[in-house]
């Protein structure tokens, strides 16, 4: 636990990134980062153009880059629509921050 939490780009620092640039809009539902340093996040948008604007939100994190759409759905709630979306991402090269 001590070399995971010391290391820069550990999940807890790019969750903390995540909380701090996710704009209103978007619920993520899911966060999962695999032990070869890629990211899963699933999550809700009110519009496409939402979760296409979060790509690049994104992009400019200082922990992720090569974000890609996995998958993005729209569903109906009642007379509302919801984009059900998922993106991967890599972490930085040796989870160092970008400049």
């Amino acid at each position: 636990i001590r070399k995971q939490l010391n290391r820069e780009g550990s999940s807890l620092d790019v969750l903390s990134e995540l909380f701090q640039i996710t704009p209103r809009g978007i619920t993520l539902n899911m966060f999962l980062m695999n032990p070869d340093e890629t990211v899963v996040l699933r999550g809700q948008a009110q519009k496409l153009s939402q979760a296409f604007d979060y790509i690049t939100i994104l992009e400019r994190s200082s922990y992720l880059e090569n974000v890609k759409v996995r998958y993005a759905y729209k569903r109906k709630i009642g007379r509302k629509s919801l984009i059900d979306f998922e993106l991967s991402s890599k972490v930085t090269s040796s989870g160092k921050r970008k400049k």
